[in-house]
This record gives C-alpha cells, sequence and structure tokens, in this order.
C-alpha cells in the first residue's frame, strides 16, 4: 500500500510528487524523490544544519522519572490585550508545556553542541518512519522553540568570532 506525502520545496515543482508514492521503489521507477545526500540540498538548507540550537538558560525543564518525557516551565511574554485579560480572568504568568518523546529527545540535544545535522541523525535512528520526514519535522520543531525564546540559534560563524574577539 502507498501513502501520498508533501514534497518538499527543494523537489523542483510546487506540487511535485503530488498524489504519488514516496520510497524506493518509487524512485527506482523515476518518481521524485527528497535529497539523498546533504550536497543535493540547496545551500540555505545545507547552511541550516550545521546550526546548533542552545536552550535558553532561562527556562526551567522537568523530566519524569518514569516515562522521561520533559516539560518546559517558562513565563509568559504577554500582549497588552493579554495582560488586561489575564487580570480578568486571573492567569498564571508561568506556561508548563509538556512534550512527547520525540520532542524530549531534541529537547536534550539542544546544549549547543549538537548541530541540526546531528540532531536528526539521532531521531532517525530512535523513530525511522514514526518521524518522516525528519529534517522538516526536527527543524520546524526548533524553529518553534526558538520563536517562543526557549532556544538560541548559533551558527558556527558566530562561534567563531566570539572566540576571536572584536
Amino acid at each position: 500500500m502507498s501513502r501520498l506525502v508533501k514534497r518538499m520545496p527543494w523537489d523542483g515543482t510546487p506540487d511535485a510528487g503530488a498524489g504519488r508514492p514516496e520510497g524506493p521503489r518509487a524512485r527506482a521507477a523515476g518518481g521524485g524523490a527528497a535529497p539523498m545526500s546533504v550536497e543535493d540540498l540547496p545551500e540555505e538548507m545545507r547552511a541550516l544544519l550545521s546550526v546548533r540550537p542552545l536552550r535558553n538558560p532561562e527556562v526551567e525543564w522537568e523530566e519524569d522519572p518514569g516515562s522521561g518525557l520533559i516539560t518546559l516551565v517558562y513565563t509568559k511574554q504577554f500582549t497588552p490585550t493579554e495582560r488586561a485579560l489575564k487580570r480578568v480572568f486571573s492567569a498564571r504568568d508561568e506556561v508548563r508545556r509538556p512534550l512527547d518523546a520525540p520532542g524530549s529527545d531534541i529537547w536534550r540535544m539542544c546544549d549547543g553542541e549538537h548541530d541540526i545535522r546531528l540532531i536528526c541523525d539521532e531521531v532517525n535512528r530512535k523513530y525511522k518512519e514514526r518521524m518522516e520526514p525528519v529534517l522538516k519535522r526536527v527543524t520546524q520543531f526548533i524553529m518553534l522553540l526558538a520563536q517562543r525564546n526557549l532556544v538560541v540559534l548559533r551558527r558556527e560563524t558566530d562561534e567563531a568570532q566570539q572566540e576571536q574577539g572584536p
């Protein structure tokens, strides 16, 4: 049984692969395929792989000893409208965001030592098809963490400049 998949932007056409099965047989039959190596990726995607996410030290996190799942605990940044509603509804300042197993593993690897390529490799090794397409899902999750100021994205060039000084 084949499944339909949404193609990635690097596949060449706006609806590349729409309605086509994905997998080794489809590739062997000449179907559109996702890049098979890092060199096949567009330049901006290759640059993204070297980014090293680093957890925000102001974000607390708790690990459930039984399941190993992580809950992020951080202060919500309210907009002026939300602040007004907060007073009316007595909302909390603290956000508790539980992560699933893949999210917990990715969070642990956001230590400034693992780049996105290593994180994707580890997630792919551990979860296989459950997390396909790995690059897309891992980068979307890390970008969401960055948008919420839960991680900082460091590039190798940024680190080299810091070591050299002004």
